[in-house]
């Protein structure tokens, strides 16, 4: 880039020669600064705005398009040949006013947070229009674009939204600056982007000044600047489907589908109507795949002697093939998201799930002894309804999977991502996602991580590893690909459950998945190796039936051992004791509580508890081994576990759940790395993982990488297959760790 150049000066042109003439004039009879160049972009016109650019400004660059590629391209055209300290963006139906230029130069220069400053616009005839504008929502736009602005013209939604009873003869922050007219940092520009030329025309303004305030560039208006606009609204007054209007629209579904929160929500929590909602497509299929069977048997009419049996006879045939059908489905993957998945490799797939159900529909009716009593069923009919269920079938899932596609390459309904890692694998992701629309990925930036300062293959890097949550939210990030950092293996732990815990999907692509913790399955990501944390957006759900399950076990287990639990209050009492132990711990983002347990130790044994700790304490947990003031009741107590019975109580208040990480004392959160801190992210347990393992002796990191193992793969057939686990452990018996 020049040094020497203070300010770029971008106009972009369709078919407005006698409006650019005056724009070009008014910018060089009226600049005020040196060093400045001034680039044209012509986006095809049709009448004489090239030739009357090259014969009368030939110190002007010109870009000649041979086709209209849209605002935000051309623009994004103009900044890349540019090399501007400032990039000043005009369109071509605008007349400079005298020290407008240098009144943004002097603004920009003057805040140095100042990402974008724009001009205040008047109309030809002096009047104001009202260029800056709080963030559009669907309720403004309703008050906008519906019938609702006519009925209520005053309505304070569309008065704060417009600015309208705001003096805008003072300087101030604000959402959004209308494109018309607006002077941009070249170090912001370089930060955040250019323009997205998903938009063709409208809300590229929008947009941009939206990612300048999420990488906290200020988005000020400057009424010092004064420029003319010969405003023409081309979307608006004109019949319903002028072709401006249908531009507008599009655009406005695309800003909404990237920055609308609700939508934003929606679409992490897509998962949990998709997955149903194919279920039922697929169930509706099978059926009308039978209904098209039956019909072209009826249509043949009698064979031989034989009578077409009636349609009443195969619902209960027809309930058990999709029942069994849609199992298979499941498990062979066919509801899955594969975005690259040929269409040839998906018919077969659900041939074989179809071929195998019917298999096994076969062979339920042989082992009940239907063969016996000879098959109530045409066999013409099955066989014409075997091959339209797969016909139907595929064409249900081709027609969703050309939807998407279709969506995806008018910019709609793109999956936002974040990748994580900086190596040559990085770089050739890159390409993968964002030169082909079609795989369905809107590639935000990069993020960097611990002492990487190199950028050798000049990546976007919007942010670092520990900010990744707060970025994910701001740029309304849906899925998070790490790429070879199996090195910073600590570093994406935390980053990696907390991602889980907001719904956001993650992938670790990595050359030799040596992490254990890790422990998944690998699946294909365009070409690479992916090990996939697919968030499902029924996680809350399945948290609020473990909520449920902790209820109903601890319940359980109260009402079964309280015979038990009698007999050890009446020890304890015997012992001249307290019967309870109670502790301060720390359970769920750090959230502390007091832990209830049966006394085990002597009563004045946390007196004596630092002396100790000076001379075994190993790690970040305080453990002790024959511990002297663990008494004889205590012992057997420890051995079985039987001490933990009271944190059924803990359960009940929600402080605790019955299969989760150990919770640890305050101290021992003091001396946690940052990694280790992941295994605050859901609420602590009774059993876990590592504790049905009683043979082995845990060393800390080991039970922390198991803890992080069971938060990243957390489910409810997990949490089944501990619960079933614990009791053979407790009866093996084993000194507790903690």
């Amino acid at each position: 880039m020049k040094s020497n150049i203070s300010l770029s000066i971008v106009v972009v042109n369709f078919n407005t020669c006698e409006l650019l003439r005056q724009c070009l004039k008014s910018i060089l009879t009226r600049l005020e600064i040196r060093d400045v160049e001034i680039v044209v972009v012509d986006n095809h016109s049709d009448d004489d705005s090239i030739r009357m650019v090259r014969n009368n400004f030939p110190e002007i660059k010109i870009i000649a398009n041979e086709t209209n590629n849209g605002y935000s391209k051309a623009t994004n055209q103009a900044i890349q040949i540019s090399s501007g300290k400032y990039i000043l963006v005009l369109n071509a139906d605008t007349i400079m006013k005298p020290g407008a230029i240098q009144a943004l130069y002097s603004y920009m220069e003057r805040n140095p947070g100042c990402g974008i400053a724009g001009p205040k616009l008047l109309y030809p005839n002096g009047d104001l229009q009202y260029s800056c504008r709080t963030f559009q929502t669907i309720k403004t736009t309703l008050f906008r674009r519906t019938i609702l602005g006519r009925i209520f013209p005053r309505s304070k939604a569309l008065r704060d939204h417009l600015m309208l009873d705001w003096d805008h003869g003072s300087d101030r922050e604000v959402d959004w600056l209308q494109g018309s007219a607006f002077m941009i940092r070249r170090s912001a520009i370089d930060q955040v982007g250019f323009m997205d030329e998903r938009y063709f025309l409208y809300f590229e303004d929008v947009d941009l000044c939206h990612r300048m305030k999420n990488a906290d560039w200020k988005v000020c208006y400057v009424p010092e600047a004064e420029i003319l606009h010969y405003y023409k609204r081309g979307s608006y007054g004109n019949p319903l489907f002028n072709p401006d209007l249908l531009v507008h629209l599009m655009s406005m579904f695309r800003y909404y589908d990237k920055w609308n929160k609700m939508l934003y929500i929606s679409k992490k929590c897509m998962r949990i109507l998709k997955f149903p909602a194919l279920i039922f497509l697929d169930f509706l299929g099978i059926w009308i795949a039978f209904w098209i069977a039956f019909h072209i048997r009826e249509s043949i009419g009698t064979i031989g002697a034989k009578p077409l049996y009636p349609l009443a006879i195969y619902y209960k045939l027809l309930a058990v093939f999709s029942a069994v059908s849609l199992s298979i489905y499941y498990f062979i993957g066919l509801y899955e998201t594969r975005g690259n998945q040929a269409w040839v490799d998906r018919l077969f797939s659900i041939a074989k799930g179809t071929l195998i159900s019917c298999s096994i529909i076969v062979l339920l009716h042989f082992f009940s002894k239907g063969y016996e009593s000879g098959l109530p069923y045409s066999r013409i009919v099955l066989v014409f309804f075997v091959v339209t269920t797969i016909f139907v079938i595929f064409l249900l899932h081709q027609s969703i999977f050309l939807i998407s596609r279709l969506l995806w390459r008018y910019g709609l309904n793109l999956r936002r991502c974040l990748i994580v890692g900086t190596d040559q694998m990085t770089s050739r992701i890159e390409k993968v996602l964002s030169n082909k629309r079609e795989v369905g990925y809107d590639l935000v930036g990069f993020v960097s991580l611990p002492y990487e300062t190199e950028n050798p293959w000049n990546l976007n890097f919007i942010s670092h590893i520990d900010q990744l949550d707060q970025v994910c939210l701001k740029e309304r990030i849906q899925e998070v690909i790490f790429v070879n950092t199996d090195q910073h293996f600590e570093s994406i732990v935390l980053p990696l459950a907390k991602l889980r815990k907001n719904l956001i999907s993650a992938r670790i692509i990595s050359n030799n998945f040596e992490s254990a913790v890790l422990d998944t399955k690998i699946k294909d990501f365009f070409g690479f190796p992916a090990l996939e944390f697919n968030c499902r957006s029924f996680y809350y759900a399945a948290l609020c039936l473990k909520r449920f399950t902790d209820i109903f076990v601890a319940l359980l287990c109260l009402i079964i051992l309280s015979p038990l639990i009698f007999f050890i209050c009446f020890l304890l009492r015997c012992e001249n004791g307290r019967v309870f132990f109670v502790q301060q711990r720390v359970g769920k983002c750090g959230k502390k509580f007091h832990m209830y347990k049966f006394r085990s130790m002597v009563n004045n044994a946390e007196t004596v508890n630092y002396e100790l700790e000076e001379i075994i304490s190993q790690g970040p947990i305080f453990k002790v081994r024959n511990d002297p003031r663990v008494t004889p009741i205590g012992k057997i107590l420890r051995k079985y576990n039987l001490d933990e019975i009271p944190q059924f109580f803990n359960v009940l208040k929600g402080e605790m759940s019955v299969i989760g990480p150990r919770p640890p004392l305050p101290k021992e959160v003091s001396m946690y790395d940052q990694w280790h801190k992941a295994r605050l992210e859901i609420k602590p347990g009774i059993t876990g993982l590592w504790q049905i393992d009683k043979e082995r002796k845990w060393r800390f990191d080991e039970m922390a990488r198991l803890d992080i193992y069971y938060i990243l793969n957390w489910s409810l057939l997990l949490d089944l297959k501990i619960l079933l686990c614990t009791p053979g452990a407790m009866l093996r018996g084993a000194n507790t760790q903690q």
